[in-house]
């Protein structure tokens, strides 16, 4: 844990503006109490889907989060980053990621339940516009709505950010958006 010292209270008392969010899954743990040095061990869910990073995709963590922060801090909400890594294919110069426009449209979902139940969203945005290099994994997973060949730089709109493309301009044409109050 980092040191507090004298006078950091004070300055981290501020209030904000709003609070950014960045949701890709939960974990589910369980405390073994026969081990010596305490420790968490992860739980996982046989009936999940699960992404390339091993994340369960858990929207509903997204709305009880949307919820509960609304409750708790009572400030504006952005999802700042949401999306998660799936294997990814060329197919006759097309990307059909199917898991990935179904985790988007589950996770939209959850974010306009968790707007019907009072979170003041004012904005979310997929995580990534492009496939790139990730810090743990270098380029071996794609985050990305839009397809990265990494030796050509040549992108292609995937299936997920044509879908992105589409919900997005539903919710510019709507009176009352999903995501906006």
């Amino acid at each position: 844990m980092p040191e507090v010292a004298s006078g950091d209270l004070d300055l981290i008392c501020a209030p904000i503006d709003y609070l950014g969010v960045n949701y890709y899954t939960r974990a589910v743990v369980a405390h073994d109490a026969e081990v010596v040095q305490p420790q968490l061990s992860a739980v996982p869910n046989p009936n999940a889907e699960y992404t390339e990073m091993g994340w369960e995709v858990f929207p509903q963590g997204l709305n009880d989060l949307l919820v509960r922060l609304q409750k708790d801090y009572g400030v504006p909400l952005y999802i700042t980053e949401n999306g998660a890594a799936f294997t990814d294919e060329v197919e006759n110069t097309e990307v059909e990621d199917g898991a990935r426009v179904r985790y988007l449209q589950t996770h939209t979902q959850a974010v306009h339940d968790a707007i019907q139940k009072g979170a003041d969203v004012r904005g979310y945005f997929a995580w990534s516009l492009m496939d790139n290099f990730e810090w743990a994994f270098g380029y071996t997973k794609r985050f990305g709505i839009v397809y990265v060949d990494f030796e050509t730089q040549q992108r292609i709109v995937k299936a997920s950010g044509a879908w992105y493309r589409e919900f997005v301009k539903r919710q510019e044409q709507q009176d009352e958006p999903q995501l906006a109050k």
